[in-house]
């Protein structure tokens, strides 16, 4: 991993605002714009397979326009982009905690108190959690920040591999759409009239089946984790921080 010229932390508390990366903070929030959008058009259903089903025929054309719009323009672009800041963050933590001994465990439980929380809102809030996913690729992603470069490239390229493959080779297999519709008849039973324990228990049942979607969706943010890893990336934002973290400024990086 690369060396903070800045002088490292030797506590966990968090910064002074004047030591923050504006330029970061602008891609963060950019990101998370994108993905409520993509949550509030795509994912916020009933169940959240039901954006698997075909879509409505009550759509209209500038429906199904901004739609294909979002998912090509938006989607991927937008998670990849909150993936890959996600892994600039443990990233520059890693290295700001440098003079503390005590840095891994800091960092395993920023981490496991993220996936607790994931855990919580995945079972009584909604069953589209993604932090999960976050934290388990960053448990995943954690002992690389210990490793050297090469070994970094190496993950962040089979992460990439596994990424573009295991769709492609039916590794992790997907519902059916007859299940589908089944399970989204289902859940809309569960919601509209069943008790809290009722819904409960269905989002109990509903784990197993989320599973390969998990699976699927985490490869994305382990890749763009592996990504953030490399020694490239946290120059570039460090040298962003020093240009003011203007985006304006972007053209003096480097």
């Amino acid at each position: 991993m690369p060396t903070v010229r800045a002088a490292p932390l030797t506590s966990p508390e968090p910064i002074a605002p004047s030591e923050r990366i504006d330029g970061i903070d602008i891609l963060r929030g950019l990101a998370l714009f994108g993905v409520l959008t993509i949550n509030v058009v795509f994912e916020f259903r009933v169940s959240i397979f039901a954006q698997f089903l075909p879509p409505a025929r009550t759509d209209s054309d500038i429906d199904r326009a901004l739609n294909s719009f979002l998912a090509a323009a938006v989607e991927l672009k937008a998670l990849a982009l909150f993936s890959f800041l996600f892994g600039v963050g443990l990233a520059i933590q890693f290295d700001r905690l440098a003079g503390n001994p005590r840095r891994l465990v800091l960092l395993l439980r920023r981490l496991i108190v993220l996936l607790a929380i994931g855990a919580v809102h995945l079972f009584l809030i909604w069953s589209g959690d993604i932090l999960v996913e976050y934290a388990v690729a960053g448990l995943l992603v954690l002992p690389f920040l210990f490793a050297p470069r090469w070994l970094v490239l190496i993950a962040a390229a089979a992460a990439l591999l596994l990424f573009l493959t295991i769709p492609l080779l039916s590794v992790v297999q997907f519902p059916s759409d007859a299940w589908i519709w089944v399970h989204v008849a289902e859940a809309t039973r569960a919601y509209s009239s069943g008790s809290f324990l009722d819904v409960l228990a269905f989002r109990v049942r509903e784990v197993p089946a989320l599973v390969p979607l998990h699976v699927l969706c985490s490869l994305a943010p382990l890749r763009c984790f592996c990504s953030a890893c490399l020694p490239g990336a946290w120059e570039f934002f460090h040298n962003l921080r020093n240009t003011g973290g203007s985006c304006l400024d972007l053209r003096r990086v480097g």
